[in-house]
């Protein structure tokens, strides 16, 4: 069936409107993908960038354009079961369709706020990025082409994720009649293409500018935003931070969430980190330079401490009074009978003679003293060591100070194997003569060698207390 030339005419008309208009993606879709995107494609296990540009006969740099949240190794958000776009629509013939009229806005003639480097010198209006804006917005907004708007902001990328900030001011649209110098380094030129549209030819600046954070691949020497000098807590922030969040991040150009969360790892852990974050998404390709982040959080939960009921009644243990030994008491009243001849009237300390006792035995059980100080005190004897009566007191201290304690001038004698261990210790506690006790206490105990006198505990409290215990 042949069709007329109306006919033919109205279905011409017909394609060219609907592939003018944008298709609904069949699945999920990344941020930022082309608003004008007619063709999809659903990636599946085992895809990459090559193979659905070999499967739609487009380049590497078409596919980051179309999809910017791609990264250029196409590694990150690169996500099986979320649709891609590979292909827009096409410019509509201006036979067929009408021209698209731009949203009326006012014509902002000054930047309101911070710009980057490159723009126009003759830029009229001007317009500051909002959030959720993309290249695509800005362009159908103010009636202007991609290449119009790359052209005036040379420092954006074409896939409009680098130096593509909220805030900032980009030009949109310029006054022919004045001259296109740019405001600064770049020179921008005009050239005219056989298809007669007027393209500008821009050289992009290489001088230091900030980037995104979702491709911190660059070739830029980045340098950090000023900081703001809002009001504490900020409020430049992205959405979804807990109303409790008492302790912010200003992300810096190549930070990433892990680096962040390193910083901050005494309290905050990456999940902490996504948590109080949500925006970021798990990938951290939300992460935007000179933004507020949230590091820490008002404590949540309180401590409530419990003490448990008693269940039954404590049984203390029976109580043990316990009284002391009385110590003897010191009789103050004591005088020494019988004595051989006077006494000093200071005397502190008596020996109670043995029979057979001479000078020397008596001196040597009482170590403190010396030869002469026992004659002096007891001067009746004129240094006669052979007079001494026995069962009679002589006097071994007079004073008011108490006698020293005793203390041995030389290391004891090697005690024999088999040696009573008390009998060794009786030995040194007396006089601290251990070396000659053999010569000074012998006693004949039928053959079997050299015995000593030994006492009990008592008597050797005896010998400490400078008394002569005595032998048996």
């Amino acid at each position: 069936m042949r069709l007329s030339s109306f006919t033919v005419g109205l279905l011409v008309l017909a394609a060219g409107h609907v592939q003018g208009q944008g298709t609904p993606p069949p699945a999920s879709t990344q941020p930022g993908t082309s608003t004008s995107c007619n063709k999809w494609h659903v990636v599946k296990s085992g895809d990459n960038c090559g193979t659905l540009e070999s499967l739609y006969k487009i380049t590497h740099a078409q596919f980051l354009t179309w999809n910017p949240a791609v990264s250029n190794d196409c590694i990150t958000n690169f996500w099986p079961d979320y649709a891609y776009c590979v292909g827009i629509s096409s410019t509509v013939p201006t036979t067929t369709a009408k021209p698209t009229t731009p949203t009326t806005t006012a014509q902002i003639t000054s930047p309101p706020g911070p710009t980057f480097t490159g723009t126009p010198a003759n830029c009229n209006n001007w317009y500051t990025i909002q959030k959720g804006d993309d290249c695509g917005v800005v362009e159908k907004k103010f009636g202007i082409t991609h290449d119009q708007f790359i052209a005036w902001n040379p420092a954006v990328s074409k896939d409009c994720v680098t130096n593509f900030w909220p805030d900032y001011s980009y030009c949109v649209g310029v006054d022919p009649s004045k001259p296109s110098t740019a405001t600064s380094k770049p020179s921008t030129t005009t050239t005219t293409n056989p298809s007669t549209t007027t393209k500008p030819s821009v050289t992009v600046p290489t001088t230091t500018t900030p980037y995104s954070i979702l491709h911190p691949v660059t070739n830029e020497t980045i340098s950090r935003p000023p900081m703001p000098t809002e009001e504490w807590p900020p409020t430049k922030t992205q959405e979804g931070q807990p109303a409790y969040c008492n302790n912010w991040h200003l992300v810096s150009p190549g930070e990433t969430c892990e680096d962040i969360t390193r910083r901050y790892s005494t309290w905050m852990g990456l999940e902490d980190f996504f948590a109080w974050n949500p925006s970021l998404g798990t990938d951290c390709s939300g992460l935007y330079t000179n933004y507020f982040v949230c590091v820490g959080i008002q404590p949540q939960q309180s401590l409530t401490l419990v003490r448990p009921a008693p269940n039954g009644t404590a049984v203390l243990p029976p109580y043990f009074s316990w009284t002391p030994e009385p110590l003897p008491t010191v009789d103050t009243s004591f005088v020494p009978t019988p004595i051989q001849g006077p006494l000093p009237t200071d005397c502190a300390a008596w020996y109670l003679a043995k029979p057979g006792d001479r000078c020397d035995n008596v001196i040597a059980a009482n170590p403190p003293i010396s030869r002469e100080q026992f004659f002096a005190w007891n001067s009746y004897l004129n240094n006669n060591c052979d007079g001494l009566w026995a069962d009679t007191y002589y006097c071994v201290w007079a004073g008011s100070n108490k006698p020293p304690v005793p203390t041995a001038t030389a290391a004891p004698s090697p005690v024999e194997s088999g040696t009573d261990p008390e009998r060794v210790l009786l030995l040194r506690g007396r006089a601290g003569h251990a070396d000659d006790a053999d010569a000074a206490y012998p006693v004949d105990d039928g053959g079997a060698g050299p015995a000593y006198a030994e006492r009990d505990c008592e008597c050797l409290r005896a010998v400490l207390a400078r008394v002569e215990c005595g032998y048996v």
